[in-house]
C-alpha cells in the first residue's frame, strides 16, 4: 500500500504475472505496466508529495514511475530491490 498520487487514502499495487503491474484505487484497477515486475517498492523520491514506484522489470531493467510516467534508471536486471530514506528527509510513516 502506498499513496502514489497525494490524494487522501492509499492505493494498492499488485503484480499479476503476464498481465503486468496494476493499481487499485477508488474501487477500480488501472494497469501501470503491461510487463510483469520481479520486484516493486514505493518510496518518496523527490518532494512530489506522494510516493513514487520503483519496479524491476527483469531484462528491461530498473524503472521509476513518477508523476504518472516511467523513466528507466538502469538497463540491468536487479537481483534485489529495497527503498530507503538514506538522507533522512522523509517524515511520513
Amino acid at each position: 500500500m502506498a499513496d502514489l498520487d497525494s490524494s487522501p487514502g492509499d492505493e494498492v499495487v499488485g503484480g499479476f504475472g503476464a498481465t503486468g503491474l496494476w493499481l487499485w484505487k477508488a474501487g477500480a484497477w488501472t494497469q501501470l505496466s503491461g510487463v510483469a515486475a520481479d520486484y516493486a517498492a514505493a518510496r518518496r523520491t523527490g518532494g512530489s508529495g506522494g510516493r513514487d514506484l520503483v519496479g524491476d522489470f527483469g531484462a528491461t531493467g530498473l524503472w521509476l514511475r513518477q508523476a504518472g510516467a516511467w523513466t528507466q534508471l538502469s538497463g540491468r536486471d536487479a537481483d534485489h530491490l529495497i527503498a530507503l530514506d538514506v538522507d533522512g528527509d522523509d517524515v511520513s510513516a
